[in-house]
């Protein structure tokens, strides 16, 4: 027997918020059914992060973009986000 569903099985509702942090925009996204905030940096596809609470997501998205532009930076590794 097939769960019942109040909407179509499999159907997800995903929360999006975006931001912007140092010309970067990047949005957290939540599903009622997931217990973490995922992050999103079209700019910078590298990253991947999450946490526990929005507050938590939103300080670790701007970590994670502080040290992926900190190590482009020591590497001499050009960045435009017109490249990506």
């Amino acid at each position: 027997m097939f769960p019942r569903c109040g909407k179509k099985c499999g159907e997800s509702t995903i929360k999006k918020i975006n931001y912007e942090y140092r010309g970067h925009v990047f949005s957290i996204n939540s599903q009622p059914q997931e217990l973490a905030y995922t992050i999103n940096v079209p700019d910078l596809p590298e990253i991947i992060t999450s946490g526990s609470t929005l507050a938590e997501a939103f300080s670790n998205a701007c970590e994670a973009i502080d040290l992926h532009l900190e190590s482009l930076q020591k590497l001499n590794i050009p960045f435009s986000p017109e490249e990506q």
